[in-house]
């Protein structure tokens, strides 16, 4: 099993990679996923107080730093 692998969704993508003789990128840094998730959900990048908020969040529970994002751009 790959360390890219976190989830269901990650092991179906990665075979698909695979298959195509390709290989998943590095993470995003925190703020860059913030601004895609932005963009995704609200077609607006976050502000640099979002984003310093989500980089300090990020660094003490990134999954809780995710969800909180995603449920105030919802």
């Amino acid at each position: 099993a790959s360390p890219w692998v976190r989830s269901d969704i990650d092991r179906f993508i990665l075979a698909g990679l695979q298959e195509a003789g390709l290989t998943p990128g590095p993470d995003a840094e925190p703020g860059q996923l913030l601004r895609r998730l932005s963009y995704d959900l609200i077609g607006l990048p976050p502000t640099s107080q979002q984003t310093d908020a989500f980089v300090r969040q990020w660094s003490r529970a990134p999954d809780r730093a995710i969800a909180a994002a995603v449920d105030r751009l919802l």
